[in-house]
Protein backbone atom coordinates (compact mmCIF):
# COMPACT_ATOMS: atom_id res chain seq x y z
CA UNK A 1 0.00 0.00 0.00
CA UNK A 2 1.45 3.33 -1.06
CA UNK A 3 0.78 6.39 1.10
CA UNK A 4 0.13 9.89 -0.15
CA UNK A 5 2.59 12.40 1.43
CA UNK A 6 0.08 15.21 0.76
CA UNK A 7 -2.71 13.54 2.73
CA UNK A 8 -4.40 15.81 5.28
CA UNK A 9 -4.33 14.88 8.94
CA UNK A 10 -7.48 15.24 10.99
CA UNK A 11 -6.93 16.16 14.65
CA UNK A 12 -9.55 14.68 16.95
CA UNK A 13 -8.20 15.87 20.31
CA UNK A 14 -5.44 17.73 22.09
CA UNK A 15 -3.46 17.29 25.30
CA UNK A 16 -1.63 20.16 27.00
CA UNK A 17 2.05 19.27 27.40
CA UNK A 18 4.81 21.09 29.28
CA UNK A 19 8.14 21.26 27.45
CA UNK A 20 9.85 23.14 30.30
CA UNK A 21 13.24 21.97 31.50
CA UNK A 22 15.27 23.52 34.37
CA UNK A 23 17.93 25.02 32.07
CA UNK A 24 15.42 27.00 29.95
CA UNK A 25 16.17 30.73 29.96
CA UNK A 26 12.69 31.76 28.81
CA UNK A 27 9.44 30.82 30.53
CA UNK A 28 7.35 31.38 27.39
CA UNK A 29 7.39 28.69 24.73
CA UNK A 30 6.79 29.06 21.01
CA UNK A 31 6.62 25.70 19.27
CA UNK A 32 6.96 26.05 15.48
CA UNK A 33 7.60 22.43 14.61
CA UNK A 34 6.43 19.04 15.82
CA UNK A 35 7.49 15.70 14.38
CA UNK A 36 6.18 12.30 15.44
CA UNK A 37 8.83 9.58 15.23
CA UNK A 38 8.25 5.96 14.23
CA UNK A 39 8.76 4.77 17.83
CA UNK A 40 6.09 7.09 19.26
CA UNK A 41 8.45 9.77 20.56
CA UNK A 42 7.91 13.39 19.52
CA UNK A 43 10.41 16.09 18.53
CA UNK A 44 9.45 19.73 19.16
CA UNK A 45 11.24 22.98 18.43
CA UNK A 46 11.23 25.36 21.39
CA UNK A 47 12.08 28.59 19.57
CA UNK A 48 12.25 30.96 22.57
CA UNK A 49 14.86 28.73 24.24
CA UNK A 50 16.50 27.79 20.90
CA UNK A 51 16.24 24.06 21.65
CA UNK A 52 15.10 20.89 19.98
CA UNK A 53 13.37 18.71 22.59
CA UNK A 54 12.56 15.00 22.55
CA UNK A 55 9.40 13.85 24.33
CA UNK A 56 8.89 10.24 25.36
CA UNK A 57 5.69 8.19 25.16
CA UNK A 58 4.45 9.82 28.40
CA UNK A 59 4.99 13.27 26.79
CA UNK A 60 7.87 14.14 29.15
CA UNK A 61 11.04 15.87 27.88
CA UNK A 62 13.81 13.26 27.95
CA UNK A 63 16.46 15.09 25.93
CA UNK A 64 17.21 18.56 24.62
CA UNK A 65 19.69 19.91 22.10
CA UNK A 66 20.65 23.59 21.75
CA UNK A 67 20.17 25.14 18.31
CA UNK A 68 22.14 28.05 16.93
CA UNK A 69 20.64 30.95 15.05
Amino acid sequence: MQRNPDQAIIVTGATPVSVRIPSDSSTSYIIYGICGLFNGQILVTDCNNKRLKLLDLRLKVVSACDMSG
